[in-house]
């Protein structure tokens, strides 16, 4: 069993529990003072919690004792290197044999299963059980391939689908900002600034990233957006390093950070502000307050977030 495989487990039973609250990802980043972004890494196995960020986590989900020790084993387990983890599916097909008085052999000769595979059905965590499988054993079992697919972990892929039972009142929602579905790490378009001197406004952002960038980066986000690489000197940080910033061209007013990237008919890009209550951009500088900003304007597009990487001084 890979640990690989064992974080993917995981992560799944978080997916699963909050497949049964109205809670929202924003929330889940107060609560455990990280980033949105952070949240939605962690519930994809791709940052681990520590173990107060779990319990927290247990708690605001209102998991039972048993679920919640479950967790935090498998978390354990998974920071030391101990992988040796059974699921409750591995322990029901155990028991199930145990209550057949079969050995895995015995087992085998029965179904046509060989031993190999039904020892990964008790052992694996991470397990391949299809319905070719579920067939073989149902007859043994005395029940149908249905009610043995169902014991799967909800991390398993299958070939077939079923449904699983739903809280009432929650309608399958999973958590998220907005009421939809976490979404994987994808690829996105990673730009040097300069090369956003091409980029015209009201294009297409995205498709012009594609087009323009030399490489990408994976990003957690429902929203189509690139990412841009900016020297702190460009935003007038007193620390050297590099701005990752993740824009939009389809950017809300009412998203978080009213914060935008611009670039002004002379080619020089500026970070600007917006005020709910002011007309026109607003200069963004770390060094003076805001003041409304009278250069003309090429384009906008706005920044969802950004990401700062200091540069180590020798």
């Amino acid at each position: 069993m890979k640990q690989a495989e064992a974080i993917t487990i995981f992560s799944e039973k978080i997916r699963f529990y909050l497949k049964k609250t109205a809670i929202r990802q924003k929330y889940l980043a107060s609560l455990l003072h990280v980033t949105p972004s952070a949240v939605c890494q962690m519930i994809q196995g791709r940052i681990m919690m520590s173990q107060n960020q779990l319990q927290l986590v247990c708690r605001t989900l209102a998991l039972s004792e048993e679920e919640t020790l479950e967790l935090q084993t498998l978390l354990a387990k998974i920071r030391v290197g101990e992988i040796n983890v059974l699921s409750p599916f591995n322990r029901y097909m155990k028991k199930r044999r145990i209550e057949e008085k079969l050995s895995i052999p015995g087992l085998s000769r029965r179904s046509g299963i060989s031993v190999v595979r039904l020892r990964s059905f008790e052992e694996d965590l991470n397990v391949e059980f299809t319905c070719a499988d579920a067939e073989k054993l149902s007859s043994i079992y005395n029940c149908t391939p249905e009610f043995l697919l169902k014991k799967l972990p909800v991390s398993v892929k299958r070939e077939h689908e079923y449904e699983y039972p739903v809280a009432k009142g929650c309608a399958g929602i999973e958590a998220a900002d907005s009421y939809t579905d976490y979404y994987d790490l994808k690829k996105i378009p990673l730009l040097d600034l300069n090369s956003m001197k091409q980029y015209v406004a009201n294009a297409d952002l995205v498709s012009f990233g594609q087009v323009s960038c030399n490489e990408e980066m994976n990003y957690c986000t429902e929203r189509q957006v690139v990412a841009v690489k900016v020297k702190s000197e460009i935003m007038d940080f007193p620390v050297p390093g590099n701005f990752t910033l993740f824009v939009s061209d389809k950017k809300k007013f009412s998203d978080v950070s009213k914060l935008f990237l611009g670039m002004d008919t002379d080619n020089n890009f500026h970070i600007l502000q917006k005020f709910e209550d002011r007309d026109g951009f607003y200069t963004c500088k770390v060094s003076t307050a805001p003041e409304l900003f009278s250069r003309k304007l090429l384009w906008t597009v706005g920044i969802y977030e950004m990401k700062f990487e200091p540069k180590i001084l020798v």
